[in-house]
């Protein structure tokens, strides 16, 4: 090959990686950005049951961006099964329409079992006794609502339907799983946190001794909260902000406390006495 058909091709290459740029930085922002609102979701539904959802604008991105891992893999499985047993179900039948009735049960089922077990669940609630399981139910069911409504608005497209009415229906219902999704599962964590013995927040001992047991609730831009943990009955838990300099110990819950190290020894050497001078005579 010669060099101008190599610079030509050369050229051809980066004007079709040019053109497929904008596409692809454009996916990954919105996934940024999906990601970022869904974990921020969650942080905000964990904080505020423990009274404190202003915590969330003190927290870090990093952990708003790693907390949105749970609703996202609930998300991509549901929807991951979803498509892909459409497309089975197509190829199988040659008939698109007959997948319809498979996903209009599935999501009736789905909207009933999530309105039995939200009503359950708030009934716990009433009670002070909070299911972390029933909330986490929630959530999935609210996953598999949101991929089978998103596969009905593939569906629409693919048919060009121009109702608004289940435009509007259709993304709705996606809105509302992933709205809800990341809340349910940042409530049924929090739930888990504030039982003193299931909680795995980390045990947190101060410089001055403190009668309290403090766990490690959060890692603020300058200091650290610490929450005291105890029956929900009540109310909300106390929430302290400490200093870095203040924290003795950091340890898991269970485990035993680190033995302070005792101070080194110094060794004092005698007094050496002053070398023996021997008098200069000047000449």
């Amino acid at each position: 090959m010669s060099d101008t058909e190599q610079t030509e091709t050369f050229r051809q290459t980066v004007a079709r990686v040019a053109t497929r740029l904008p596409a692809a930085l454009t996916a990954i922002l919105s996934f940024a950005g999906v990601a970022y609102v869904l974990g921020w979701r969650q942080e905000k539904a964990y904080f505020t049951e423990f009274g404190a959802e202003w915590l969330v604008d003190d927290i870090s991105s990093t952990r708003i961006l790693q907390s949105s891992y749970l609703p996202l893999s609930a998300l991509a499985v549901f929807v991951f099964f979803v498509l892909r047993n459409a497309i089975l179900r197509e190829e199988a039948a040659g008939d698109p329409k007959r997948w319809m009735r498979v996903d209009l049960a599935i999501l009736y089922l789905a909207a009933i079992s999530f309105s039995w077990v939200s009503i359950a669940n708030n009934l716990l609630v009433l009670l002070k006794r909070e299911s972390w399981l029933l909330l986490f139910f929630e959530g999935v069911l609210l996953a598999a609502l949101a991929a089978v409504a998103l596969r009905f608005v593939i569906h629409l497209i693919r048919e060009k339907r121009e109702s608004s009415t289940l435009w509007l229906f259709w993304y709705g219902l996606i809105l509302v799983g992933l709205i809800y999704l990341p809340e349910k599962i940042g409530r049924a964590i929090a739930v888990i946190d504030m039982n003193p013995e299931d909680s795995k927040l980390p045990v947190v001992e101060l410089v001055n001794s403190q009668k309290e047991q403090l766990r490690l609730l959060t890692l603020g831009q300058r200091v650290v909260y610490v929450v005291v943990l105890g029956p929900r009955v009540t109310g909300f838990p106390k929430i302290r902000p400490v200093k870095p300099e203040n924290i003795l110990w950091i340890h898991r819950h269970g485990d035993a406390t680190p033995a302070p190290r005792p101070p080194a020894k110094r060794t004092v050497s005698p007094a050496q006495p002053p070398p023996h001078q021997t008098p200069t005579h000047r000449p």
